[in-house]
């Protein structure tokens, strides 16, 4: 009966605490350990419990970034810096760990070939992981077959650093993200 959240700005995380305020259970936001990025008009869209929202989409391109919370600035850097190389990426802002919406997250998904999901937590257990299953489950009954990849910290010590550094250590900064996500897709 938790809910947890993760904002990506600084309107979305007051949306966030009046939505927690007016919960009738307990709430958790994770708070970000950074500046907050340039406001996206995405970011002021009502809090849905359970749902994300699109921060960036395109009819054609078949490839999703996926993101929570405090990486989004990584994850639109590194969608700009793919978009140099013509190639076009939706940014997916989840907001929520829990509770999550499988069934209006698979819905948005849809139309993704590629799917690559970016969080600033551990990748074991997380919600990368939990993403990840879900979406090879669907995928299984439906027949069809996604590219997913998870990108996140390792089950591993980091060294100690500003969040630059050690996002640049565990390859989650945007040069290391746009590189993840174009040899994937050139490669994987």
């Amino acid at each position: 009966n938790l809910s947890i959240l993760s904002p990506a700005s600084d309107v979305e995380m007051q949306l966030m605490m009046e939505w927690a305020l007016n919960e009738k259970k307990a709430c958790m936001i994770r708070y970000p350990k950074k500046s907050c990025p340039k406001e996206m008009t995405a970011f002021s869209y009502p809090i849905v419990s359970g749902r994300g929202v699109f921060a960036t989409y395109f009819d054609k391109t078949e490839i999703v970034l996926v993101c929570l919370g405090s990486i989004y600035q990584e994850v639109k850097e590194a969608s700009d810096r793919l978009k140099e190389k013509e190639i076009e990426t939706d940014i997916y802002n989840l907001r929520f760990v829990k509770p999550f919406d499988e069934d209006y997250f698979i819905q948005a998904m849809q139309k993704y070939s590629h799917i690559f999901i970016f969080e600033d937590g551990a990748k074991i257990g997380g919600v990368g992981e939990y993403i990840e299953a879900l979406i090879l489950k669907v995928d299984s009954f439906e027949k069809r077959k996604r590219d997913v990849y998870v990108l996140a910290f390792p089950d591993s010590f980091l060294s100690q650093g500003t969040r630059e550094e050690v996002l640049e250590g565990a390859g989650l900064s945007s040069s290391s993200i746009a590189d993840f996500v174009l040899w994937n897709i050139c490669y994987g």
